[in-house]
């Protein structure tokens, strides 16, 4: 399953879709990670507006990237996430801003 994503005001933007869990997180991991060292941006952005789902495994996903901001001195934000409280339940809401739209985040 390719990943959806594009640039937009100097941010990249990765679309989900369905559930991120197990099956899939390991599918988007690689080339996520990979588009995000690579791309030329000041921020990345996870819109989460067709995600249904995300497990620990999703949530490991969100973490690896935050490594790979904070290494280029970049900022990670989500967007639309329904299930945003399990970022603030296991610590990471402080570091990890959940935006209520796309527009909010790029701002």
């Amino acid at each position: 399953m390719p990943i959806n994503y594009e640039k937009e005001k100097n941010a990249l933007i990765f679309k989900l879709a369905g559930n991120i869990a197990w099956e899939t997180a390991h599918r988007y991991s690689e080339e996520m990670m990979n588009l995000a060292e690579q791309e030329d941006y000041e921020s990345i952005l996870v819109d989460f507006e067709n995600v249904d789902f995300v497990d620990s495994t999703g949530v490991g996903l969100l973490v690896e990237l935050y490594k790979i901001a904070q290494t280029r001195k970049k900022k990670l934000s989500v967007c639309r996430m329904k299930m945003a409280y399990k970022l603030a339940m296991i610590g990471l809401g402080s570091i990890i801003v959940n935006y209520d739209s796309k527009e909010e985040a790029l701002c």
